[in-house]
């Protein structure tokens, strides 16, 4: 069985058997359908939430975590951030701190959290949101 391939970029295939010519199924849509059923499901049942990377003012209260896909392009602003991952309260936001430079830079913020100090460390690839939330009564531990 000879594979004909044709000149223009066609994601399909055409067989030829006995001079008539078969159609194959895409390969792409296979591709495509399994894409999109991979971003429908999520992990453990978890739901998807949109998180945000935003400039954090201090007095304001925060959940974080990491985000696990992005959409839209990167350079003009329009990209979302969104996690299966369950926001982890940290607390009132009190400062961001930097040390070393270039691919060395460590960034982190510091937050209160019922009068414990909370470090929260970026990372590297900037996956780390943050999302504004309410007031820490339901979320105090005891």
């Amino acid at each position: 069985m000879a594979v004909k391939r044709s000149k223009t970029r066609s994601r399909t295939r055409t067989r030829t058997k006995r001079g008539g010519k078969q159609r194959t199924r895409s390969r792409s849509r296979s591709r495509r359908y399994r894409k999109a059923s991979r971003t429908r499901s999520y992990r453990g049942g978890n739901e998807e939430v949109e998180m945000y990377r935003i400039h954090l003012e201090p007095g304001k209260y925060y959940e974080t975590a990491e985000c696990t896909r992005k959409t839209g392009k990167g350079g003009d602003g329009v990209e979302r951030y969104y996690t299966t991952n369950p926001p982890r309260y940290v607390g009132k936001f009190i400062k961001t701190e930097r040390s070393g430079f270039g691919d060395g830079m460590r960034v982190w913020s510091i937050f209160d959290n019922n009068g414990e100090e909370v470090e929260v460390d970026y990372s590297y690839e900037g996956n780390t949101c943050f999302r504004e939330t309410t007031a820490p009564s339901e979320y105090i531990l005891k």
